[in-house]
């Protein structure tokens, strides 16, 4: 999938943008995967209690948008 999402082009300002294209549309696809409200308080709390969250070692995500 990430793939798929790098292939697009980001028609976004270089070096203005804090996300990358890749990691907001996998947190979008995520978001769908996982059926949480907040995916980003679901990823911080699994990231306390185990160490890593899903949205990293599944999606691949850097950074999850806010």
């Amino acid at each position: 999938m990430a793939s798929h999402f790098n292939a697009i082009s980001d028609p976004r300002k270089k070096g203005s943008c804090y996300y990358s294209q890749k990691d907001v549309l996998m947190s979008a696809f995520s978001c769908m995967y996982f059926q949480e409200p907040s995916l980003l308080k679901f990823q911080q709390q699994m990231e306390d209690q185990q160490g890593s969250n899903n949205c990293r070692s599944l999606f691949g995500i850097e950074n999850i948008p806010q």
